[in-house]
This record gives structure tokens, sequence and C-alpha cells, in this order.
């Protein structure tokens, strides 16, 4: 059993340190006691402002009450070394500090019996680790049902947004992204894509049956290239797909090309001249709903030699063209 002496081995008296539970001495006084081991034994109440707390034999580690404000940046004898890569601290603040050379730090849980580290700082390389045995739940609210959580399942990182939705304000650098549900941009620009592919079945929508979608080969101002509109069935114009391509000074557009919808579509064409146009067999062409062009027409009438005298092969090949310029459609007898 621990106890204490009034004189040492010699006979010769000895004094004590002896503490009081009360700073003004009213208090019960203690004597310092060691362990088996020789080990002092003993109760920190408080260490005082601007006091360093020491761990280790060459005091590694260092606990402060920083009682002032610290900027940015500023070194701190045995606490902060050479020149600190550290945020502006308040009055009373605490710092823990690992003061040795590329000398680490590890916050560890026992869970269930095996030890699993929480925060590592590595300061060897200067990074800072977060990890955890499950999720790592992240909360920026007192709402406790509010929390991001991270969890890694076969290598693949999954952010969970629990009781809100997630909201990333800001600019990031993804180098892919499975989405598992729906990506809800609310009126953002999603801009420099190099690229997309849609799966099977995959498609694009906009927010509403009264409302378009436009694709833009250029930055979508006037006459910056060619673009297409589609617009929902209860749009302005229903159900319409336009195309439109910019003028000769390049500072508006012409809406080039409409089909609209209904029971029989129509086709507008502006300013379109139409090249290698090639109508497939058994079609025709219509104008103000009367076939002007259909298939070709063969009529061995049209081999007749037509000379200045006017007879029987002058009369037979006026004859064929008239038969068919009836069956194209172009004349009528009424």
């Amino acid at each position: 059993m621990a106890y204490v002496k009034t004189e040492d081995n010699l006979g010769r008296q000895v004094k004590p340190l002896v503490g009081n539970e009360s700073e003004d001495g009213t208090g019960t006084w203690h004597a310092l006691v060691c362990d088996s081991s020789g080990y002092l034994k003993t109760k920190l109440q408080f260490v005082t402002d601007d006091v360093l707390f020491k761990l280790g034999t060459d005091s590694d580690i260092v606990l402060l009450n920083r009682s002032t404000i610290l900027a940015t940046n500023t070194s701190l004898e045995n606490v902060l070394i050479g020149t600190p890569v550290t945020p502006a601290l308040a009055a009373n603040s605490l710092i823990i500090s690992n003061v040795t050379e590329n000398g680490d730090v590890l916050i560890a849980a026992n869970d269930g019996g095996t030890s699993y580290a929480g925060i590592f700082l590595d300061g060897s390389e200067g990074e800072t680790h977060i990890r955890a045995k499950g999720a790592i739940r992240l909360m920026a609210s007192s709402d406790v049902d509010d929390y991001l959580s991270i969890t890694t399942v076969s290598n693949v990182v999954t952010l969970t947004a629990t009781g809100s939705s997630f909201n990333f304000v800001g600019a990031a650098e993804f180098d892919a992204i499975t989405l598992g549900g729906t990506l809800t941009a609310t009126g953002q620009i999603i801009s420099a894509l190099a690229g997309f592919t849609l799966g099977a079945g995959g498609y694009f929508t906009s927010i509403a049956d009264n409302s378009y979608i436009q694709i833009y080969g250029g930055g979508g101002t006037a006459g910056c290239g060619a673009y297409v509109t589609l617009t929902g069935k209860s749009f302005g114009a229903p159900g319409q797909f336009d195309v439109y391509t910019p003028n000769a000074a390049g500072n508006a557009d012409i809406n080039r090309l409409s089909i609209t919808s209904g029971a029989t579509a129509v086709l507008t064409l502006s300013a379109v001249t139409v090249t290698g146009l090639n109508i497939t067999s058994g079609q025709v062409l219509k104008v103000a709903g009367v076939q002007v062009v259909g298939a070709r027409v063969i009529d061995e009438r049209c081999d007749d030699v037509v000379d200045s005298t006017y007879g029987a092969e002058e009369a037979g090949v006026l004859d064929a063209l008239r038969d068919a310029m009836i069956t194209h459609g172009l004349i009528a007898a009424a």
C-alpha cells in the first residue's frame, strides 16, 4: 500500500508536499501519494490559462488554453511551430498540438473490443482523415435527423442526405458520377459538357407540358448558331418542332422549319432552298391538297421526232405531254 513518510532512509526529517482542496487553504490538506510502482498519483482540477500541459518525455504533445486571440498563421512557442497554416482563434481557445516533426494525431474509439480510428491527422503527408467503421455523418444544425452520411461499400462511396435534400453550392470537379435517382438543376445551367450518353430508354424532358426544350449549337444568343425548339402540348405553340438558323449577318435567327401537331401535321419552310429531294415510290407531292408531282410517266410517243411540219408525230408527242401533266396533277380539264 502506498504511504507517506516524514523522514528519509537516513533518518533525516523531510517535509512532504501537500495540497489543499481550496485555493485559500481552508479546505482539507492532502499529501502527494505514489502508487506501488513509484509513480505520482494525482488528480488535476484545472490548468491555468496559457500554461502548457505537456505529454511525453520530450513534450511531443501539448494542450493549451489560449487566453487571448491568435491571428491567422501565427506561430506560438512550443505549440504552433515554424510558419503555421492555421485559422484565427478567439480568446480562450483550446489548442491540441503534436509539436514533433511529422508526428501524427489519432482520435480513436473502442467498438465491441476493437479500436477504430475516427480522426487521423497525418503529419508527414499533411492530410486529415475522417474514418468510421460504418457511416460518417455530418450534421450542420441542431436537428439530429438532418445529416449527410458517407458510406463505402465495395469501393463505391455513397453520399446520402437524410431528413432533407442535398444542395451543392460552388464549383467542383468529379471524374465520374453515378445517379441513383433524378438530377435536378433547379433552373441552373450545366455547362461545358464534353459529351454525354443516354442509356436504353433514356430521354430528355421539360419540367411540364406547358414548357419547352431548346438545344443550341452555339452560345445561346441571337445568331450564335443553329438550334431547335420542342414545345409541350400545353405550350403557346403546342407540341411543335422548330428549327432555327442565323441570318446572313449572324445577328438574328430565322425559323427555317416548323412542324405542328394535330390530326395532320403541317410542315412550314421559310427561306429554304431544297436540294436532292427524293419522293419515294408510291408517294406524291401536293400543293393545297392537290397532287402536282407523282411517279414518272413512260410514253413511247415521246421518242417521236418533232420537226417544223405539224403531223401525226408532233400530235402524238403533244398528246403524250398533256397526258403526263394530267397524270402528275399539274393541269386538269376542270
